[in-house]
């Protein structure tokens, strides 16, 4: 595995489904014992949840064995109608949800909020829970390079950004900013590397809503099949490449799967040269992704 990258386990799945195919991933108590068990074991190992999971951080905390103090990162969602007292109380109860004393990062789930009036009030309350010991890191969960790029400007005591990319989303693979940033010691995880589980599928199981790009992903089979490998290797080969991240958010099926996804990050590249044949913005963004047609 590559030197210092962190691996986060995505729990948007724990006890509800998650993604563009929910009946299939979503995890049983069992399950969720054993991957917990996995990251308290493994100092490369942590989870990734937030407070909107529905019962995510309530099944960490229910499981975690009160082991996982800097080990979570969560994420929170905030409004204009928050101030530093309200931003404080959420960080507190979740802590509270999951029976730690720390987080090991606290990330704006909607980065949308630093561009409102309340968005100083906000950061001050994130720097005061970090300075009391309530976190280790403060961010934001982003969607566009330009919103990593505004906020890290603005305000620079903000350490962790989450940002998409995967072998069908490749917009910030050469983004400079990005290596600045990782340069300066920011860190940049990587998430939707298998775009909610849509490229580990085979085709004819995605949603309707896919259907006019579906030769995008018919294109990605056809090349795990032409090298022999599977759907998993090759877009964990993919971030490989990527060179500003400072580790990876990735979404399992089972403590079975998270042992294949370690394995394969540990074994070799198979894979070097990827398909340019990338999806939409319409289809690479889960917030307009309609499941339902």
């Amino acid at each position: 595995m590559e030197k210092e990258i962190k691996i986060f386990v995505g729990s948007a799945n724990f006890g509800s489904g998650y993604g563009a195919i929910k009946k299939e991933n979503i995890l049983n108590k069992v399950e969720i014992r054993n991957i917990l068990s996995k990251i308290i074991e493994l100092p490369f190992l942590f989870i990734d949840t937030a407070n909107s999971y529905k019962n995510s951080e309530f099944l960490i905390g229910k499981y975690g064995n009160k082991k996982l103090n800097n080990k979570i990162m969560t994420k929170i969602k905030l409004t204009r109608d928050d101030n530093y007292e309200s931003v404080t109380k959420l960080i507190e109860k979740s802590l509270g949800t999951v029976q730690q004393d720390t987080f090991y990062s606290v990330l704006v789930h909607n980065a949308e909020i630093f561009y409102a009036n309340n968005a100083d009030e906000i950061v001050r309350a994130l720097e005061d829970c970090r300075f009391k010991g309530l976190t280790q890191n403060i961010g934001v969960s982003c969607y566009e390079a330009d919103e990593v790029t505004y906020i890290s400007s603005k305000y620079g005591s903000l350490n962790d950004f989450q940002i998409p990319e995967n072998v069908v989303d490749q917009r910030n693979l050469n983004n400079q900013n990005f290596r600045a940033l990782h340069k300066s010691k920011k860190s940049l995880y990587i998430r939707s590397v298998f775009l909610q589980g849509s490229l580990l599928v085979e085709p004819t199981k995605l949603p309707r809503f896919f259907s006019p790009e579906l030769e995008v992903f018919y294109n990605f089979k056809e090349m795990c099949l032409e090298n022999g490998v599977t759907n998993l290797k090759v877009c964990l080969d993919y971030t490989h490449s990527v060179d500003w991240k400072a580790g990876l958010v990735i979404g399992v099926q089972s403590s079975t799967q998270l042992d294949e996804i370690l394995k394969e990050l540990s074994n070799p590249i198979k894979i070097k040269t990827f398909s340019n044949q990338t999806l939409s913005h319409l289809l690479v963004d889960p917030r307009k992704w309609n499941l339902n047609i």
